[in-house]
């Protein structure tokens, strides 16, 4: 029961440690005070979110992203890999088709504006 509380005692005191040693910190604006309560609160939502899913003991799955700011923790799920892909490759699908569509209706458009100022011209000739 001894080593118990020497081991929270030295833990207390690397907390203890690292607060200190980090100083006070004045925020330079409120710009930095907002991007830190978004990181600390995408951070928790994240972090509750590994809470409440049921891992499997699977280590191999778990790989690691490096972004600028942040590293993210990843899980491999299997069949929801997939099942994104499908939905990503419908929505690019979808997308490509609104772009087709877009495109046609203004060559459409502008096809009949340049003949619309053709049949000006002509008129005034």
């Amino acid at each position: 029961m001894g080593g118990r509380k020497r081991e929270r005692k030295a833990a207390t005191e690397e907390d203890t440690s690292l607060s200190e040693s980090d100083g006070p910190r004045q925020p330079d604006g409120d710009e930095e005070e907002s991007a830190a309560l978004s990181i600390n609160e995408e951070m928790q939502r994240m972090l509750n979110q590994l809470r409440e899913y049921d891992f499997e003991d699977d280590c191999d799955s778990l790989t690691w992203e490096e972004t600028e700011e942040t590293l993210l923790l990843w899980e491999d799920f299997s069949g929801y890999a997939m099942a994104a892909a499908e939905a990503q490759g419908e929505q690019q699908e979808d997308s490509l088709e609104k772009v087709i569509k877009d495109t046609e209706s203004l060559f459409k458009t502008r096809e009949k504006e340049y003949q619309e100022t053709i049949d000006q011209i002509e008129v005034r000739v």
